[in-house]
């Protein structure tokens, strides 16, 4: 069986599966009230501005924590608020509570008739809106409204997790047993194959199939918790704020304004971030090719990045534009950059490695220095090999990281 008559009978296979089985057991309506969260913040006025005024809210142990300006409350239950002591009450004039985009106006007497309850001796106040405008709020933060009226339930984890490991098996022995290429490597490390135009119509089909897959399974359950941090980061850099200073945020910056960047063009909607996230994706599976394409077949190439594809996380968990997203797409093109320097010798490439490093770390601070610890050894043990002076080995060094080394000081500033 060739490797035409092998992908059909996977496609065969798998869209029944996961049309008729993997869909309907994920897409499961609950009530607003379970498993939702939303962005929250707060604006008061004091009557004695002197005094520090604290709002809290319930921990997950139930105990009473510190909930400051600029952070955001993860409870489950109900779309959550804040909560107010009963012996605050006398200092406070008004307060108001957005929540997403919508915004709630409480004065003294309003929050005396809140939901009250008694938490380690301390009467308590809990303010949070009801559930019709809790719908609104959510109409204020999504599109595609019908797809996500409801947060998704996944329910059946074992019988999803059964059914998925079985596809994957199930095209991994198509590999091994109709693809004899599948276990030839090339012998000659960093030589790529030679592509033509319909090869590169291919890997645009390829791209477009990955993007739209990882969009649609990011519209089947939102962490409005995660997702709404980020996306309230973006919402206050394209007012103009300034981030870490005005603006509460613990990701690297350029995922903040790449976020800012999605909401732009895709309009200020929270998918738009996970539409972004899916175009790195598919980004990210073509890179995969570019780069398996040195040691493998071409055909057994687009196999393995398929293989990678069906091991994405939002098959089985939460679609979350993190931060690593973007950073795995910059690591594999600083990847290519240096494998082009290899078979060229052209400096370009070289510090176009250096440059997609260096945004590795200003997207995942934390993976950057492991970058520039990684690509150090690996120069090393290439010069070694191809016996070249340590003056050569300093100088790629210095040009591969010109800018990544400048990231250092502001790595600690960002933690």
């Amino acid at each position: 069986m060739n490797i035409a008559k092998s992908l059909l009978l996977f496609i065969i296979v798998f869209i029944p599966i996961s049309h008729y089985f993997i869909i309907p057991g994920v897409i499961k309506s609950t009530e607003f009230k379970q498993n939702l969260v939303l962005p929250v913040r707060y604006e008061a006025q004091l009557v004695d501005e002197s005094k520090k005024f604290q709002l809290y809210r319930k921990s997950s142990k139930g105990n009473i924590v510190n909930l400051d300006n600029e952070r955001y409350p993860s409870a489950r239950r109900f779309i959550r608020g804040i909560s107010v002591k009963a012996k605050d009450l006398d200092s406070i004039k008004y307060l108001d509570l957005f929540i997403g985009k919508k915004q709630f106006s409480y004065t003294k007497e309003k929050i005396k008739e809140s939901w009250k309850t008694e938490i380690k001796g301390n009467e308590v106040f809990h303010l949070a809106p009801d559930e019709a405008d809790s719908e609104s709020v959510l109409k204020t933060m999504f599109f595609f409204s019908k797809a996500l009226s409801s947060v998704v339930n996944w329910s059946p984890h074992l019988f999803l997790n059964i059914i998925y490991l079985l596809v994957v098996i199930g095209f991994i022995s198509f590999l091994i047993k109709f693809h004899r290429g599948f276990i030839r490597l090339s012998l000659e490390l960093g030589k790529a194959a030679s592509f033509n135009k319909k090869q590169y119509l291919i890997l645009g089909i390829f791209f477009s199939i990955v993007s739209c897959i990882s969009f649609y399974f990011s519209r089947m359950e939102i962490d409005t918790h995660h997702v709404g941090f980020v996306f309230q980061a973006a919402q206050k850099l394209s007012e103009g704020k300034q981030l870490f200073s005005e603006v509460f945020y613990h990701y690297a910056p350029l995922t903040a304004h790449l976020h800012n960047l999605s909401i732009f063009v895709f309009g200020e909607e929270v998918l738009s971030l996970n539409l972004l996230s899916s175009l790195f994706y598919g980004g990210i599976a073509v890179l995969f090719y570019f780069l398996l394409s040195h040691f493998f077949a071409l055909k057994t190439s687009v196999l393995l990045a398929i293989l990678w594809f069906l091991f994405a996380p939002f098959f089985k968990d939460t679609f979350i534009p993190w931060s690593s997203i973007y950073c795995l797409f910059f690591l594999l093109s600083s990847i290519l950059f240096s494998f082009k320097y290899f078979e060229t010798s052209k400096t370009s490439f070289l510090i176009l490695s250096g440059v997609t490093a260096a945004f590795c770390f200003w997207t995942r601070q934390s993976v950057g220095p492991l970058v520039f610890i990684g690509y150090i050894i690996s120069f090393s043990f290439i010069h070694f090999i191809e016996g070249k002076s340590l003056k050569s080995f300093l100088k790629n060094i210095s040009l591969l990281f010109f800018r990544f080394i400048n990231n250092f000081p502001s790595y600690f500033a960002l933690d």
